[in-house]
């Protein structure tokens, strides 16, 4: 799977693009990751952008399954 694939899955997930998920919030995406992913994330200030985020957490969990992203 290509980083770009991930950024856009990323993109799609938490609303920003497409009609298909509706819009999350930050502290709902780590909620999410917290409860379905055992991460013991913390949301406060200096938090990444939310698709950031997501694409971040996405490639974590890719990689823990000993795959490789591809650069594009």
């Amino acid at each position: 799977m290509t980083n770009e694939t991930l950024m856009k899955i990323s993109q799609l997930f938490c609303g920003n693009e497409g009609d298909y998920f509706n819009y999350k919030t930050g502290s709902q995406l780590v909620h999410f990751f917290n409860e379905y992913f055992g991460y013991k994330d913390i949301y406060k200030a200096s938090f990444p952008s939310r698709h950031v985020y997501l694409h971040n957490k996405l490639v974590e969990l890719y990689n823990s399954n000993n795959y490789t992203i591809e650069e594009t």
